[in-house]
């Protein structure tokens, strides 16, 4: 890949606001995107912050991947070719004390 690419995770309430972030190079800077290769898998793991004041309940994890100088985040793109959207939203997950 010619272009680095910062990943980010957001943990997010129904209404999407954001109650937890995490923005790194991938491998925690160790990995960036521009020295990975055709087919290579890459695992990464995130620890993300949580604000203090957040409301227990049910959350939804997004992650993307962006271009830090622009912001531009990372198409994604399906088995046709088609750009389909610029995030995965993963699992719901239960903020509890």
């Amino acid at each position: 890949m010619d272009t680095s690419y910062t990943v980010f995770i957001h943990l997010l309430d129904a209404e999407a606001k954001i109650w937890g972030q995490r923005d790194s190079l991938p491998g925690n800077g160790a990995l960036p995107t521009t020295g990975w290769l055709p087919g290579e898998v890459i695992v990464d793991q995130y620890k993300v912050p949580i604000q203090p004041d957040v409301p227990l309940g049910q959350y939804i994890i997004e992650i993307s991947m962006y271009q830090a100088e622009t912001g531009q985040r990372l198409a994604i793109i399906n088995q046709k070719r088609q750009v389909v959207d610029d995030r995965v939203l993963l699992e719901e997950v239960t903020v509890q004390r």
